[in-house]
C-alpha cells in the first residue's frame, strides 16, 4: 500500500523545486534581458554620437552679420559658414508678456507705483530694474481666455536670387516673403491665430501687460530636413509707445536689442560647475531616446525653443 502522505509531500516538494528553478531561470533571463537592453542603449548612443559628428561636418552654419528693421520690414544679411547647403531659410518668432521689476542699487526688488514711475519719467530720471518674462501668463483673445504664446517661422528670400537657399561660403541679404514678421498664439487645442505686431500689442495690452519680449531666431533645414538654428535676437517693446518693431528695437530699454548665440552663456557666466560641464549636451547631440523624451514631455518655454512634434491633424488644424 502506498503511503499517500509521503507521496503528497514528495509531489509538493517537487512542485516547490520546480517553482524555485523556474523563478531562478526567470531571474537569470530578466538579468540577461536588462543587460541586453543596456548594451543596445549603449550601442545606440554610440551610433547617435557618430551620426551627430558626421552631420556636423555637413551641416550648414548660418551667421547673421546684419539684422535690421525698417518699420516692420525685416532685413538680415546671412553667410553660410558651414559645409552643407542651407534650405528653407527662415526666421522663427515668438514672444512673452513681460513686466518691469524696479530694483534698488543692490539689485533687490522694490515697490513702485505707476504714478511714481511716471514722475521719474517726467523728471528725466531712469528707474533701475529688470524685465521679467511671463511665459505661462494666460492670453485673452475674443472668447478665449487661456491662450498661450507659440512660435512661427516666416520664410526668407534672397534679395539677389529670390530663393530660400544658401550654399557654403555664400553671403546674401534676405528679406521676408511676407509683409512683416508673424506671431502666433494658441487659443486651445484646435484653434490658433496669427498676429501682426499691431495686433500683438493689442493682445498684450488686453492681458494687462505693458511690455512684451520679442524674439527672432534664424533657422534653416539641412540636407535631410532637420532644423539647424542660428543666433537669436531679442528686444523689449513698450506696447503703449512703440508703433513699429523698428522703434522697439532702437529703444533704450535695458536690455535693448541684443543677439543670443551658442556662446552667450560662455560670455555671460564665465564658467560652470565641472560636473555640469561634463554632462551638458545640446538637444541635437542627445541619444535618440533621450531627445525624443524631451521633445515629447517639454511644455515650458523650451517648448517654444524646441517645439513639440505634433501629429498631421494638429499641423493642419483649422485657423480661426
Amino acid at each position: 500500500m502506498v503511503d499517500l502522505t509521503t507521496a503528497t509531500l514528495a509531489i509538493a516538494a517537487t512542485n516547490v523545486a520546480v517553482a524555485v528553478a523556474t523563478t531562478s531561470l526567470a531571474g537569470v533571463a530578466y538579468k540577461q534581458m536588462r543587460e541586453s537592453r543596456r548594451q543596445a542603449r549603449h550601442q545606440l548612443a554610440i551610433l547617435s554620437d557618430q551620426t551627430a559628428i558626421l552631420r556636423s561636418q555637413q551641416d550648414p552654419l548660418l551667421k547673421a552679420h546684419a539684422f535690421s528693421l525698417k518699420g516692420n520690414e525685416l532685413s538680415v544679411k546671412l553667410v553660410n559658414r558651414g559645409k552643407g547647403r542651407a534650405r528653407r531659410i527662415g526666421v522663427e518668432t515668438w514672444f512673452f508678456p513681460t513686466v518691469f521689476q524696479p530694483t534698488d542699487d543692490q539689485g533687490k526688488p522694490v515697490r513702485f507705483t505707476d504714478q511714481m514711475l511716471e514722475d521719474y519719467k517726467k523728471k528725466g530720471q531712469n528707474v533701475s530694474g529688470r524685465f521679467l518674462e511671463k511665459p505661462e501668463a494666460p492670453l485673452k483673445f475674443q472668447k478665449w481666455q487661456n491662450g498661450k504664446a507659440s512660435s512661427y517661422v516666416s520664410f526668407l528670400a534672397s534679395k539677389l536670387t529670390g530663393d530660400s537657399l544658401l550654399d557654403p561660403a555664400e553671403d546674401h541679404e534676405f528679406g521676408l516673403k511676407q509683409e512683416e514678421p508673424v506671431f502666433k498664439i494658441e487659443l486651445d487645442e484646435t484653434h490658433f491665430q496669427h498676429l501682426k505686431f499691431s495686433e500683438l500689442k493689442n493682445l498684450i495690452r488686453d492681458g494687462g501687460f505693458k511690455f512684451v519680449s520679442i524674439w527672432f531666431r534664424i533657422a534653416c533645414k539641412d540636407s535631410v530636413d532637420r532644423p539647424v538654428y542660428g543666433e537669436s535676437f531679442k528686444f523689449i517693446a513698450f506696447v503703449d509707445q512703440h508703433k513699429t518693431l523698428e522703434e522697439a528695437m532702437a529703444s533704450q530699454h535695458k536690455p535693448s536689442f541684443f543677439a543670443v548665440d551658442a556662446q552667450q552663456m560662455d560670455r555671460e557666466m564665465g564658467g560652470i560647475d565641472g560636473e555640469l560641464y561634463k554632462l551638458e549636451r545640446s538637444t541635437e547631440n542627445l541619444p535618440i531616446e533621450q531627445r525624443e523624451m524631451l521633445e515629447r514631455d517639454d511644455k515650458s518655454r523650451s517648448r517654444l525653443l524646441h517645439p513639440r512634434k505634433k501629429g498631421l491633424w494638429a499641423r493642419i488644424r483649422r485657423k480661426f
